[in-house]
């Protein structure tokens, strides 16, 4: 049980020292990033859901606003749908791109930020080598709720994501697949809130 113990204890040791970028990286403040996933939903009710969704996810980081313009495919339905969080005012918005009707709530999430190879925010989980690529995994506390992020160690460039997390009472568990980053040919437009959010 001893050696076993012993093993195990030194497994964790190389893990938790594994080496980070040969300088730092963070991910750019500035950037827009497609994506693919699918997100489990279960009510307060306790029913359950399974959507897939596919779209783009922009990110401005030093004017505090994420908007991901996404399709959303459901049992019965699907929403070409803005989501927006605004962390100047810590409100997350749900627009229907085609109807304009908007659906708004308090955003009690983790704010935007920079995130880095060295931030004390993230705790490595482990590391592979894929090919000729090093790709490390982190845990993030979001603050209503963990993710758990995989990056390539020297460009630091998010792969996926597995996310649970508690919105409004109810629970989800989101798993994404990221691509073709791009810090240029962002229009102007993606940031704005549409007026029928303010109503």
């Amino acid at each position: 049980m001893e050696t076993k113990l012993a093993v195990a204890l030194a497994l964790m040791a190389v893990v938790h020292s594994l080496p980070y970028a040969s300088e730092r990286k963070c991910v750019p403040s500035l950037y827009k990033s497609d994506y693919i996933g699918q997100v489990g939903e279960q009510t307060q009710r306790g029913e359950s859901t399974l959507i897939s969704v596919m779209g783009t996810a922009y990110y401005d980081v030093e004017h505090k606003i994420q908007v991901n313009i996404q399709m959303v495919k459901g049992e019965g339905f699907s929403l070409n749908q803005t989501y927006i969080t605004d962390d100047n005012t810590r409100m997350s918005y749900s627009i229907d791109n085609e109807s304009g009707k908007c659906v708004k709530w308090p955003n009690k999430a983790k704010p935007v930020e920079v995130i880095c190879n060295d931030s004390p925010d993230l705790v490595l989980v482990g590391s592979l080598r894929v090919g000729g690529f090093m790709l490390d995994t982190y845990n993030y506390d979001i603050d209503i709720g963990m993710m758990t992020a995989t990056f390539e160690r020297e460009s630091f460039t998010l792969l996926n994501a597995v996310v649970v997390q508690t919105i409004s009472g109810i629970k989800q568990m989101v798993a994404m697949q990221f691509g073709n980053m791009s810090t240029t040919d962002i229009p102007a437009s993606v940031w704005k809130i549409p007026d029928s959010c303010n109503n």
